[in-house]
Order: C-alpha cells, then sequence, then structure tokens
C-alpha cells in the first residue's frame, strides 16, 4: 500500500545559540548545565501549500534556555538556543476527505518533522560541549492536535 502522504524534504532554517559571555571559561565545569535545568518551549509553524508545486510547507520551532539560577534577575539566561525547521510533503488527494488532508497536513507534519530537528539540537550541544542534553519525548501529534485546529493553510502561488 502506498501512502497518500509524501515526506519530500527538510531543513534546518532557523539556529541561534547564545552563552552568557562571563561564563565561557566556566563551561567545563559549570554545574548548571545538567539536561534537567534546561526548559523547553515548542511552536509550530502555520502550515502553507504551494499550488504551483502542489506541495505542503509545515515547520517546528524549539527555544529552549538556563537560567542562572545564581542571579537577582530570575530570567537572566545563561544559554538560549531557538532553532527551527521546514518540511515539504505532497498529498495525493485521491481518495482523502478534505478533513483527512487537514489532519494530516496539521498534526503529521510537525511529528515526522521534531526528530529531525531533536537530533540536530542534541547533537550541535554535545559538539558545544555541553554534554548530553537529551530532549524529552514529546507527543507533538496531540500537542499540534490541540494547537493547529483553529489555524488555516495558507495558500501560496
Amino acid at each position: 500500500m502506498i501512502s497518500s502522504f509524501k515526506f519530500e524534504s527538510y531543513t534546518i532554517d532557523k539556529f541561534s545559540f547564545d552563552v552568557m559571555p562571563t561564563i565561557g571559561r566556566d563551561v567545563l565545569t559549570q554545574k548548571d548545565f545538567r539536561a534537567d535545568n534546561w526548559e523547553f518551549m515548542l511552536g509550530f509553524r502555520p502550515p502553507q501549500y504551494l499550488q504551483s508545486r502542489k506541495t505542503y510547507l509545515g515547520g517546528v520551532e524549539l527555544k529552549m534556555r538556563v537560567l542562572n539560577k545564581k542571579s537577582d534577575n530570575p530570567e537572566e539566561e545563561l544559554v538560549k538556543l531557538h532553532a527551527g525547521i521546514v518540511g515539504a510533503f505532497k498529498v495525493d488527494k485521491e481518495g482523502l476527505t478534505e478533513e483527512q488532508e487537514q489532519s494530516l497536513v496539521k498534526n503529521q507534519i510537525p511529528a515526522i518533522l521534531m526528530p529531525f530537528l531533536r537530533a540536530a539540537v542534541m547533537s550541535f550541544l554535545a559538539s558545544s560541549g555541553f554534554g548530553s542534553v537529551v530532549l524529552p519525548l514529546i507527543n507533538v501529534h496531540e500537542i499540534a492536535k490541540h494547537k493547529l485546529t483553529n489555524v488555516d493553510v495558507e495558500l501560496l502561488d
């Protein structure tokens, strides 16, 4: 059986990483960078449809940070990271209702893209000297179902 929903490609299209300048010399001994000290915020980009290519685009945004627990300012960030991914998908409309197609586009795109973004971020942090920061497993499908329910697909071209 061939799926009506085809994953074409993805790109990590956003990546910023900032470390508080004064901690650079302390990173190797700093215990504040343990995995459980990271805060995570997940967001979803509204889906788009490129009419000329018959392709859907969707994306996920991930923001992470470690707060300075020793500071008088509770929002002072020791480290912050913002990453985003966009993916292209084709849908064979034959045999699908509009409701099924919308569900695939809004719920499956973020769920398919998240493991790629998660792997890129974890690899970057490990390669940057922050050790094994394991992002928690998240039921992206369920979150997307709630956050994107009333979001319309934007038509382009």
